[in-house]
């Protein structure tokens, strides 16, 4: 059976930003797929960080997308309007490194370790540097929250310019002051052993004691 040219999609290679995008975004699907409570303590957690993943795999497809097609925009930049704090507050995730990984089975690990790779792989590397600046901040900022969640070294192309920042200091907590009560006020040290404690207290106390 003859197939024309116009009835043969695949007669030319994708384009790799495309490939990588596809790459990525069945990485991502799968994770996601694997994103469940293991414990009842998770459950406040783990939706909350399958809804951040599944937001940066449907803005990482959209990236990446656009640059292989070259409708790639750099967004408009938005004077930042002062933020107001809500009533009630917002659910958060933990802040440690990695925790997704910890909490949860071997193959959300695995996940994890293939998309490391794609993105460390040696033919991605040029097309993260050709890319805009733009579109790698946008990449940045993007897979930032990933990374947090699993522990993921980004490459160099993904990295923001200049020194890394501090980590911020932790607030110091003032401690309550103590409620203990010496029972037995004395300058003298109690002995440890039974006799030499039964003497003690008759000495102190008196033969009844």
């Amino acid at each position: 059976m003859h197939i024309s040219p116009q009835q043969a999609p695949y007669d030319q290679p994708p384009h790799p930003l495309a490939h990588l995008a596809l790459v990525l975004g069945l990485a991502l699907f799968a994770l996601l797929q694997r994103v469940a409570p293991h414990e009842p303590r998770l459950a406040q957690y783990l939706p909350l960080a399958a809804r951040r993943l599944l937001r940066a795999r449907a803005r990482l497809i959209a990236i990446l997308t656009a640059l292989a097609q070259g409708t790639w925009r750099a967004p408009r930049h938005r004077t930042p309007t002062p933020r107001t704090r809500p009533a009630t507050p917002k659910p958060y995730l933990p802040r440690r490194r990695g925790w997704l990984c910890h909490v949860t089975d071997h193959h959300v690990r695995g996940h994890a370790a293939q998309i490391e790779a794609t993105l460390n792989h040696p033919a991605t590397q040029p097309l993260l540097v050709a890319a805009p600046a733009s579109a790698r901040a946008a990449l940045i900022r993007t897979l930032r929250g990933p990374a947090r969640l699993l522990a993921l070294d980004l490459p160099a192309a993904l990295q923001f310019p200049g020194p890394p920042r501090p980590p911020r200091p932790r607030k110091q907590r003032p401690r309550p002051p103590s409620t203990r009560v010496t029972l037995l006020p004395t300058d003298r040290p109690i002995p440890r052993n039974a006799l030499a404690f039964s003497r003690y207290n008759r000495r102190r106390f008196g033969k009844g004691a």
